[in-house]
């Protein structure tokens, strides 16, 4: 068995096992009921996982280790995971502000890429079949541009879980543990085609870019398992706090205890699969009691807005103060009232009142709001963010020039506080 062949059954072995982890991931997520957004990318790293198994079926048996003949065929395999891999980045929890307009509809995003790389594979299948008669020098340049577009792809992954590794609370030393790996993998997508054309000189040096190149992958693959791992862990800890504690709390006890109840958690999110806002509260009414409620909607309402706003207020630690507060505040409690009309809840149950500031009876760790960018830019939201705006005003702690003149001020500094509050969200 030579150097290669044994590179290449080991890389093979290793990535099947990984697939099957993240298989696994995938199964445990959906038991414990994490979001279908995390669920899908979880499956794409999964593809992307079991494209590097693919590569070493069809290279197994490949005796031939220096030549440009077949490097076309590479090209085409690496393609196939550079799919996968870019359409996982728009399904993990940090959002690129530049693609914000594919965060609605992640689908478009998907659909695109593949897209891409469908003319990608066309054209590469194409010029193999002219490569013979093009020269050397046109090799070359279609292997250049492949290993730029995987290089891009990397970074931009590398760039988007290191950013959702701080989201989950991950500690300094692995997100930049990961940020080397990044780069290592990186340098071989340089490493290994120049390895190949010219040969000659690198010959000696290729058994080693293999190595590197096997060994950055593992990490690669293992620091993406314990990521998702910890982000399972940690959001089934967060819903844990959001589900029943015990399914055997019976509807005539928490009645029998509304004057106790409490709010005690937050969850709001929007389901790309269903198409639905849904809030989950968590009302305890002592230790061991609990019960949840779960409302969903296939648009925005008015009651659904003031609880985004109350949350937002909330982990921004900010109270809010309006003359017309009351009437929100008794919609808010409608609109569980409405969907379930067996408990009933006071204003004193929910909110804590300081001197007419209002804010809910809550730890601020125990709110969580995914997409909160999405949910920012609609209009109900906008409208009742802007109706409160004087409560987020501290936030601008720099005078904007400009921001408080003309007829389109309190709109800019509406703008203004809703990016801060995305910055906000995004660095924690």
């Amino acid at each position: 068995m030579t150097y290669k062949q044994f590179y290449i059954l080991s890389l093979t072995l290793t990535t099947l096992l990984f697939t099957i982890r993240f298989i696994l991931i995938f199964l445990d997520a959906t038991k414990k009921r994490i979001g279908g957004e995390f669920n899908k990318a979880v499956l794409f790293i999964a593809l992307f996982s079991f494209s590097f198994f693919l590569v070493g079926l069809y290279k197994i048996t490949d005796q031939t280790e220096f030549s440009l003949k077949f490097l076309f065929n590479d090209r085409i395999l690496s393609s196939l995971s550079n799919i996968f891999l870019l359409s996982s980045v728009i399904y993990f929890p940090y959002k690129i502000k530049y693609l914000h307009r594919f965060y609605e509809k992640k689908e478009n995003w998907v659909m695109i890429i593949f897209l891409f790389f469908g003319v990608i594979i066309s054209l590469f299948t194409v010029f193999d079949k002219l490569a013979s008669n093009a020269g050397q020098v046109f090799q070359i340049a279609l292997i250049v541009i492949d290993s730029l577009i995987s290089t891009i792809i990397l970074v931009l992954f590398g760039y988007v879980l290191s950013r959702s590794m701080q989201l989950s609370l991950s500690n300094k030393g692995s997100i930049y543990f990961f940020q080397i790996i990044v780069v290592l993998i990186v340098a071989t997508q340089v490493a290994l085609p120049l390895s190949k054309i010219y040969h000659e000189v690198l010959l000696w040096l290729y058994p080693y870019f293999l190595i590197l190149f096997f060994v950055s992958t593992i990490f690669l693959l293992q620091n993406i398992v314990l990521f998702l791992d910890r982000f399972v862990c940690f959001h089934s800890q967060s819903l844990s706090t959001i589900l029943p504690v015990s399914k055997e709390v019976v509807d005539n006890e928490a009645r029998s205890s509304d004057a106790s109840a409490q709010l005690y958690s937050v969850f709001i999110r929007y389901d790309t699969i269903e198409k639905k806002y849904k809030i989950q509260l968590t009302i305890r009414f002592d230790e061991a009691r609990q019960k949840l409620i779960a409302i969903e909607n296939s648009k925005i309402l008015q009651p659904f807005s003031y609880w985004i706003l109350f949350a937002v207020a909330k982990k921004m630690n900010i109270k809010i103060y309006n003359s017309d507060l009351a009437v929100a505040r008794f919609r808010m409690i409608e609109y569980i009232h409405k969907n379930y009309p067996d408990v009933k809840l006071v204003p004193e149950t929910i909110f804590e009142n300081d001197k007419g500031y209002y804010e809910i009876i809550t730890d601020a760790t125990n709110i969580i709001i995914e997409d909160l960018d999405l949910l920012l830019d609609k209009m109900q939201v906008k409208d009742v963010f802007l109706k409160h705006l004087d409560n987020f005003m501290p936030l601008l702690k720099t005078h904007i020039q400009g921001a408080d003149k003309g007829s389109k001020a309190v709109q800019n500094r509406l703008e203004l506080v809703l990016q801060l509050i995305k910055e906000t969200f995004s660095t924690h």
